[in-house]
């Protein structure tokens, strides 16, 4: 990876670090683990207001310094590793997990002349469609077709990408007040914008456009993913694995924390394509200036 394109991945691993050091603070000091509101004292409503503008904060940065990097990024047509497309599979495999158990219950309700739970009934459609979908693209991506994206296919995952941001708001009550919530919200929103990007650079559309935004809305989903990630399972483990009402299960975790990693992936090898042109040309100068 060149220099220039290495920036963005350290500034975002320390900016990870240091949210995750603050947010275990608050995840013991001044979250309630029996509802996930924040504890209505002075540093409850300070550490609230503090944490949501941090993540703001960081959010920024991260896009300001993959920004800076916008001339490294080339036009060509690259190809993503195996690691990438078994890391979709994954992808499809957990949002399975997370709704598959939810839509079967809808599903025997529905037949059993019951109805529908739309709140309940809607999340868990979109999410185990989003799995088969995840499972055949990664499929077509091991077998060596990575070419088979074709419009339609990408248009159909960008659409899931916002059905699953839509669902999973809906499927949480408050937002703003409860931290987990909102980190996770901010997760799938990540999630479904660095697909969208990724699936457009697959495609070869605006190569240098969308590597760019690949790059930074990877970066989002791993920064958003790891900071819900690690200390909402930690507090899982510490409190006996109990959830307060609405809470992100594990399984949703799981699928966060799997697409933190493919979106990391997908943007590292971006950057070490660049690297590689970078080299290229390097030595084409060197030649040069020997030649003459």
């Amino acid at each position: 990876m060149n220099h220039s394109l290495k920036k963005p991945f350290v500034f975002a691993a320390l900016l990870t670090a240091v949210t995750l050091v603050v947010r275990f603070v608050l995840q013991f000091a001044a979250i309630d683990h029996t509802t996930g509101f924040y504890y209505n004292t002075t540093l409850g409503n300070v550490a609230e207001l503090g944490f949501n503008a941090m993540l703001l904060v960081c959010a920024v940065l991260i896009w300001l310094v993959v920004r800076r990097q916008a001339n490294q990024f080339s036009s060509e047509v690259k190809s993503f590793p195996r690691e990438f497309f078994i890391g979709l599979m994954l992808m499809g495999f957990t949002a399975e997990l997370s709704y598959l158990f939810t839509f079967l219950t809808e599903f025997r309700g529905l037949i059993s002349g019951h109805g529908l739970y739309l709140p309940s009934a809607l999340p868990a459609f979109i999410f185990v469609l989003g799995g088969v979908l995840l499972l055949y693209q990664g499929l077509l991506g091991i077998s060596g077709k990575q070419e088979s994206i074709d419009l339609a296919s990408a248009a159909i995952m960008s659409l899931w990408g916002a059905a699953a941001l839509v669902c999973t708001y809906l499927s949480h009550t408050v937002v703003y007040h409860v931290s987990d919530n909102m980190l996770h919200i901010l997760a799938i929103a990540a999630m479904a914008f660095f697909l969208t990007n990724c699936l457009k650079y697959m495609m070869g559309a605006e190569l240098a456009i969308s590597g760019r935004r690949t790059v930074f809305y990877g970066l989002l989903t791993f920064y958003f993913g790891v900071t819900l990630f690690l200390p909402r399972t930690l507090s899982l483990l510490i409190h006996g694995g109990k959830e307060y009402l609405g809470a992100p299960t594990f399984s949703e975790l799981i699928f966060v924390m799997v697409s933190a990693v493919v979106a990391v992936i997908a943007s590292v090898t971006i950057a070490l394509v660049e690297n590689k042109k970078a080299a290229e040309e390097a030595v084409e100068e060197i030649v040069e200036e020997v030649q003459e």
